[in-house]
């Protein structure tokens, strides 16, 4: 993983950047859960949730849980509901009928999206859960159940803008080929979004079901289209919001499932697609062969689940991991960046200590497990040490200071970098 990074120059002692641990609990399932804090997954029963398809989860800086969510209800740290954290406008039975994103440059505002079932009439809305209530426990404010589209398909995710502070919510219009990219910013949600028309209609209920994601550096999507037999790759402008260069990945072939699970490898290079239908196989793309015909003929199968094949998700740990539908545990990818057999597809490899698995996991935005920079001796004349902290292993750091002025030395491949600025 190449880490490129601009400084941002503060008179402060330390400065941080990204949060490493706000994705370290996972709920999902038949009260099903992972703790990732202690640096390997340990099975978590403390969920109160059942969540057929869409959820997700957010924890504070230091990995502690904040509150989980199907879309419909909103669970505190003490996995009771918010006094006002229910009726939401999602559907535990869409695929992503939930995404928690924090308020850009708040302390206590999250913003909670939720998508509808089958392109439903509540499309796709916003509420606001505002973590300073209920005597820190959170709740629900007065910006309860906001529209903001419809009809929607399945589908939502959210990518950090090129700044590094905003993001972007993207979601597919129903009955179109319309992607729409709306801006979270501190000033809130802009509602005039940025329209791509790509990609291929979807028209019918049963084409909306399926994942959206990004890869972790924002710069392509990937859209899962099940009854159309078909997954979708674009590239992503994480500065502008627009969708280009669209590549179809439609295998016409009777032994093929409806893609439902789809999810990009850490450094990006290689997609994941789960497809459900007998067998329920797991397939890995190569996305650097060539045309979009290479990618498609690179198609590789890399195991069988043990069940409905259904979400894949990326985790803290760098691994893959894949929910099959009513079972006791989760497959797993070990090695994601491998190309070939050699990613090592682990099926029923994560015990869920006695809870149950549904088709989904926790839905995030794309960078919740890049890797955590810090900075401090940020005054004039002291020389700032920069250090990076990540839960795989990086294949290799570059970190740019922006200071032309200090001529070769603007730049470092250190893990641990020193630098005087000019």
């Amino acid at each position: 993983m190449k880490i490129i990074i601009t400084i941002i120059f503060f008179f402060t002692s330390i400065y941080t950047v990204n949060a490493q641990k706000e994705g370290n609990i996972w709920y999902f399932g038949d009260r099903a859960g992972i703790d990732f804090n202690s640096g390997v997954a340990v099975a978590d029963t403390n969920s109160e949730m059942f969540a057929r398809e869409g959820c997700s989860t957010v924890c504070d800086a230091n990995g502690n849980l904040l509150f989980y969510t199907d879309g419909v209800s909103v669970w505190d740290s003490t996995h009771a509901v918010m006094p006002n954290g229910d009726s939401l406008l999602g559907n535990s039975s869409s695929t992503q009928s939930a995404l928690i994103v924090k308020k850009p440059k708040s302390n206590s505002i999250y913003y909670l999206f939720t998508v509808d079932v089958e392109a439903g009439p509540n499309g796709m809305v916003y509420s606001e859960v505002d973590m300073s209530l209920q005597g820190g426990l959170g709740d629900v404010n007065t910006n309860k159940n906001i529209p903001v589209a419809t009809p929607v398909c399945e589908k939502i995710t959210g990518i950090r803008h090129q700044n590094g502070v905003d993001v972007w919510i993207v979601v597919h219009r129903f009955n179109s080929n319309i992607f729409e990219s709306y801006l979270l910013s501190a000033l809130g949600l802009n509602l005039s979004p940025v329209i791509t028309s790509i990609g291929g209609l979807i028209n019918q209920f049963s084409h909306s079901i399926g994942n959206l994601k990004s890869s972790r550096d924002g710069s392509k999507l990937v859209v899962s289209n099940f009854s159309f037999y078909n997954t979708e790759v674009f590239d992503f402008d994480n500065a502008t919001g627009m969708l280009s260069n669209a590549m179809s990945f439609k295998v016409l072939n009777p032994n093929v499932g409806m893609p439902y699970g789809v999810e990009f490898s850490p450094n990006g290079n290689l997609l994941y697609v789960s497809e459900y239908n007998f067998p329920f196989n797991i397939y890995q793309y190569n996305l650097l062969i060539g045309n979009q015909s290479a990618i498609v003929g690179s198609r590789i199968l890399i195991g069988a689940s043990q069940n409905n094949g259904a979400a894949l998700q990326i985790a803290p740990d760098g691994k893959i991991y894949h929910s099959a539908l009513g079972v006791d545990s989760l497959d797993v990818i070990n090695n994601p960046n491998v190309l070939g057999v050699g990613c090592n597809f682990a099926p029923a490899a994560f015990f869920l200590g006695g809870r149950s698995t549904k088709f989904g996991l926790p839905n995030f935005i794309n960078d919740i497990f890049n890797p955590t920079f810090l900075a401090t001796n940020l005054c004039l004349g002291d020389s700032t040490q920069f250090s990076i902290s990540a839960n795989e292993v990086l294949d290799s750091v570059l970190w740019n200071f922006d200071d032309p002025a200090s001529g070769v030395f603007n730049a470092s491949k250190d893990t641990a970098a020193l630098h005087l600025f000019s």
